[in-house]
């Protein structure tokens, strides 16, 4: 909150907010500090926005892709091919 002064009151500043960040952040509202989020990106980080879970959609879709190449597996959920 700001006191007109240019100065703020919080128990807690966390700079950034990706996964660690964004936990940090929940875990300190929950023991009931006030905190603050600076975050000079995109929330979520890396790993939410481009990292890890981006790169794990990928590789489901593209397995699925393969799956759906296999007449053998295909056959196995009753699909017929050709």
């Amino acid at each position: 909150k700001n006191d007109g002064k240019g100065s703020y009151d919080y128990d807690l500043i966390i700079i950034g907010c990706g996964v660690g960040g964004h936990g940090a952040a929940l875990h300190a509202v929950e023991n009931g500090l006030k905190t603050v989020v600076i975050e000079g990106h995109t929330v979520g980080g890396t790993c939410v926005n481009r990292g890890c879970i981006p790169s794990k959609a990928l590789l489901a879709a593209s397995g699925k892709i393969r799956e759906m190449r296999d007449e053998m597996h295909l056959k196995s959920m009753g699909i017929q091919v050709g």
